[in-house]
């Protein structure tokens, strides 16, 4: 179809991620990961994202929607190495026989005077690219083993040799186990441990070489999906644009309407809000009323005065004039105040000197009674907690 071949052509891959799955057992896996860039012709690293052990810990560092292409190794991956006699030694029938090759996913290179060849079970690839998907990634690409790391023989002509896991590869083209691998590679200004190379060449191999039929049908498939969401996101975009000409054409066709109104009703308005204002008020002064400060004593008076009548080891910590009728305000649901009222709050050694102070508060002539409320023992003060209730009139000696 025509919108096929324009997506194809018209999305590039720019910006790829290169992983690699390392598996030291059934259980255990080491994934490696770095993100490459496309410009102008030349590929770039943009990233060395480390090391990681779960797919989890690799989500939070890449980015959603994203391409990747992904490098199996170790446990699973099956590898041989023989001498190149022809063309037809290239087949993995010749690598592996007597093996269902349809139960795996097989690459072949020849380089030098050798062929590489890996097996792996698209079992296992098929269920790293669907946690591989699950995560926002889209893998478009496989390489196994160590094989995509002779390709930077021919990029870095001055490498001899390079450490991939316990392998050393040489530029002869041959693979071989040594004991005591190379922790890393020096490639250029980048130092890359043995265990990131294949995921590091990966990457490049991607960029650099033609891609497989099957592979290239997995790759214009990502292009066109991608395509199509940006087409949709385009249709979006204009839907949203004649929206909103189409509102701000409405706005200015109906804004002398609203004008014309709003003068209409401005009158209007105006008798409403100074209607609702005298309502306020009334409102205002009944409260006031209510909670008892038409005829207000200074806060610094009682204060004074309850400080001159305590006894003892008391202690103020809080006094409220005319507090909240709980009681009255509940029944009839809105704020009532208990006038000529106020709770005191202290602290003091005793309560033998609690009932004394009472006794005095009450023979004062302007208190009219006195009420405890609550008495508690507070342990870390070695010492009791009080709330009295005082009603008092506003007649002060």
């Amino acid at each position: 179809m025509i919108w096929d071949k324009i997506a194809t052509q018209i999305i590039p891959l720019k910006k790829i991620y290169s992983i690699s799955f390392q598996f030291t057992n059934e259980q255990e896996v080491q994934i490696t990961a770095f993100l490459f860039e496309l410009n102008k012709g030349q590929v770039r690293l943009v990233e060395n994202l480390g090391i990681f052990y779960d797919i989890e810990s690799l989500q939070a560092q890449v980015q959603k929607g994203f391409p990747c292409v992904v490098n199996f190794g170790g446990k699973g991956v099956l590898v041989k190495s023989l001498p190149f006699t022809g063309e037809n030694s290239l087949a993995l029938k010749h690598s592996f026989p007597g093996i269902t090759l349809g139960e795996f996913e097989g690459r072949s290179i020849r380089f030098g005077k050798q062929v590489h060849a890996a097996i792996l079970r698209k079992s296992l690839r098929d269920e790293i690219f669907e946690k591989l998907q699950q995560i926002g990634l889209h893998p478009v690409s496989i390489t196994l083993s160590f094989l995509p790391v002779f390709s930077l023989f021919e990029l870095f002509s001055e490498k001899n040799t390079f450490f991939v896991g316990q392998y050393q590869l040489n530029k002869e083209g041959t693979a071989s186990m040594v004991a005591a691998p190379e922790e890393y590679n020096f490639i250029g200004e980048e130092r890359i441990s043995n265990i990131a190379l294949c995921a590091f060449a990966g990457g490049i191999y991607f960029f650099n070489t033609p891609a497989a039929p099957l592979e290239q049908e997995t790759i214009n498939l990502y292009k066109k999906n991608k395509f199509l969401k940006l087409s949709i996101y385009g249709i979006l975009a204009c839907c949203l644009l004649i929206f909103g000409v189409n509102a701000y054409l409405n706005l200015s066709w109906s804004s002398d309407y609203q004008t014309l109104m709003t003068q209409n009703f401005e009158g209007k308005e105006k008798i409403k809000a100074f209607e609702d204002l005298q309502k306020q008020l009334t409102t205002k002064k009944q409260l006031i009323a209510e909670m008892g400060w038409h005829n207000p004593i200074p806060l610094s008076i009682y204060a004074d005065r309850l400080a001159a009548s305590l006894v003892g080891s008391i202690m103020l910590r809080e006094m409220v004039i005319n507090p909240q009728d709980t009681q009255k305000s509940k029944g009839e649901k809105r704020w009532i105040a208990k006038t000529n009222t106020m709770v005191i709050k202290g602290q003091s050694k005793s309560t033998a000197e609690i009932n004394r102070w009472v006794r005095k508060l009450k023979s004062l002539s302007w208190v009219k009674g006195v009420e405890i409320i609550d008495v508690a023992l507070e342990e870390r003060f070695s010492g009791h907690f009080f709330t009295l209730e005082i009603s008092f009139s506003h007649e002060m000696e």
